[in-house]
């Protein structure tokens, strides 16, 4: 697949904004039910906020920072940033200060649109660390009619005592609307100047490892994963024409949320935006949605909750409308996987990262359970001597954002050509599909032998178990594998001694199937299970926290003596 040379993601969005002006093309949530915005309405107000930003000051390459949730302002704003030059920083708008702090300053944002204005009052009190961030935006969120919140009130304090305040978006909209006449030529302008090739946004790692890396983005990297994906779905199932609504509720500060609004752009289709994750099943039901993507974790508790009940307490969950799914951000489990299959509704799994968007993606026809399918139209994939996946194509970042010591070490030339190393251990079959192992850095020996990934043993556990919500493996260095584990809510209140009686012979049916290096010895379950922080928003763990915060734990799994908490495991023959 080629993208045109004409094709920035401003552009996408003009050529769809000229053809259905008076149709739907997003949809959010506000007190009072779903709202709609049409593509005719987006387009006029991402030109006062292009209007506004030019007024505040933004330089074409200026970083304006969204710290939004998945809703319709977010894809407003993004445009405006875009046309009026800008690059567009996402970040979650639940990370703590600090680390909010740091992104900040790391990306160098001149402007700040925050959720709520307790997060900007906190951000003018970081002030002296920010010097380049000028001006602070709140989002209020929207009141009840005659409701004056807490937060609007917040605001508009915060607006008297700090004139690089603006308390609302409306006051943007209406700067942006007040300005727009006379900086219509400026626009123009900068938007003429936009080349695919350019920088676009800048997204931050999930954050497996302790410090985040700004990722560079072009407008070809941004409209390839969309217009990829949104190839494949045109060949196998019609879920983007006129009248469907494909359900975005992946967090628009990961690339997974931002390729997902993408697909609207390349088809008739409109995007309704659930800004709350935990109300995505509810949504999809609510919004009549065709397609998601969404964590694994979505797919677990669906599974774990409906099992037992056939395919049509699958269907008459998602509200009947739902014809594909996709499963993006960690691997899932190949039993969990065929169940969606054999409900007759297809789950589909890709493999990518911030840093190449979508490398592979699974097909309706010829899938493998358990592989992410073959490399995307474009992209290339090749296996490292080491077992490493190396890809190449339009996907791939500009790099890394003030980090050029990252770049040397992500990148491998090879007779000209830029090979990204992804760090992930996988192999790719006679067939061309792909099949991921785990993590280059995750993957470790025991002191006894051989390489062991911990996500696959983790997987292997989850579904060996149906007790078990979440999974951690130690064993590097170590004399064999031990585990902690999280159980789905309510198991242990239930008969302690009786859960952990099924524990162990579900574990212990498991090991005879493992390799002898790879078997569990011992496991110790988490009475208030793994907390929040010990995964990334998308449910990757971060294994560095939770090694730090159970090494009391772990260190008793290996103890000679036999203590209350680990629990030991019989031996498989």
């Amino acid at each position: 697949m080629v993208l045109k040379n004409d094709q920035t993601v401003v552009c996408a969005f003009r050529r769809q904004a000229a053809a259905r002006a008076e149709s739907v093309a997003l949809w959010g949530r506000g007190r009072a039910g779903w709202r709609s915005w049409s593509w005719k309405q987006w387009e006029e107000r991402a030109r006062q906020v292009a209007a506004a930003f030019v007024q505040l000051g933004v330089e074409s390459g200026d970083r304006v920072a969204l710290l939004l949730g998945t809703r319709p302002e977010w894809a407003v704003l993004e445009q405006g940033i875009l046309q009026a030059g800008g690059i567009v920083c996402s970040l979650y708008p639940a990370n703590p200060l600090e680390r909010t702090c740091f992104m900040l300053e790391d990306a160098g944002a001149r402007v700040a649109v925050c959720e709520g204005a307790r997060r900007a009052r906190e951000l003018l009190q970081q002030r002296a660390r920010l010097p380049r961030l000028e001006h602070v935006i709140c989002f209020e969120p929207e009141p009840e009619p005659g409701e004056r919140s807490e937060d609007a009130m917040l605001a508009a304090a915060c607006w008297r005592e700090e004139s690089s305040v603006l308390p609302s978006l409306p006051q943007l909209f209406a700067l942006g609307e007040q300005r727009l006449p006379e900086l219509r030529p400026e626009l123009e302008r900068r938007e003429r100047d936009l080349h695919p090739a350019g920088w676009a946004s800048l997204y931050y790692t999930s954050g497996t490892t302790r410090v985040p890396k700004g990722v560079r983005l072009s407008h070809t990297n941004l409209l390839y994963a969309s217009q990829a994906c949104a190839d494949a779905m045109r060949r196998e199932c019609a879920i983007l024409e006129p009248g469907s609504v494909l359900l975005v509720a992946a967090p628009l500060a990961h690339l997974l949320g931002r390729m997902n609004l993408g697909l609207i752009y390349q088809g008739g289709a409109s995007a309704a935006l659930e800004s709350d994750p935990a109300r995505l099943i509810q949504s999809c039901a609510e919004v009549g949605a065709s397609f998601f993507a969404a964590p694994p974790l979505v797919y677990e508790r669906l599974h774990a909750r409906l099992a037992g009940a056939g395919p049509c307490a699958l269907h008459a969950e998602l509200g009947g409308s739902a014809r594909w799914l996709g499963c993006a951000g960690a691997g899932l489990a190949p039993h969990i996987t065929q169940w969606f299959w054999d409900a007759g509704l297809p789950l589909i799994e890709s493999y990518g990262a911030t840093e190449v968007g979508v490398a592979s993606m699974g097909q309706l026809e010829g899938m493998r359970i358990g592989s992410v399918g073959r490399p995307q139209p474009g992209t290339r994939l090749r296996v490292a001597p080491d077992g490493e996946l190396w890809i190449n194509g339009p996907g791939v970042m500009l790099g890394y954002h003030n980090r050029p010591e990252d770049d040397a070490a992500a990148f491998e030339l090879r007779q000209g050509e830029r090979w990204f190393r992804s760090g992930d251990i996988g192999h790719i079959d006679a067939d061309g599909y792909v099949w991921i192992m785990g993590r280059k850095n995750e993957l470790f020996k025991s002191s006894s032998a051989g390489w062991i990934s911990p996500s696959h043993l983790e997987a292997q556990l989850k579904q060996a178990c149906p007790l078990i919500a979440h999974a951690f493996a130690i064993g590097a260095g170590r004399p064999h594998v031990v585990a902690l584990l999280a159980l789905e809510p309510g198991q242990l209140a239930s008969d302690e001694r009786a859960v952990l009686a099924e524990l162990r012979r579900d574990i212990a049916a498991l090991n005879a199937r493992l390799s002898p290096h790879e078997r569990i010895q011992r496991f110790s379950v988490l009475e208030a299970g793994f907390e929040k922080d010990e995964f990334t928003e998308l449910g990757k763990p971060r294994r560095a926290v939770t090694l730090e915060r159970h090494a009391a734990r772990i260190d008793a799994l290996y103890a000679e003596h036999d203590g209350c908490a680990p629990q030991a495991v019989e031996p498989a023959p």
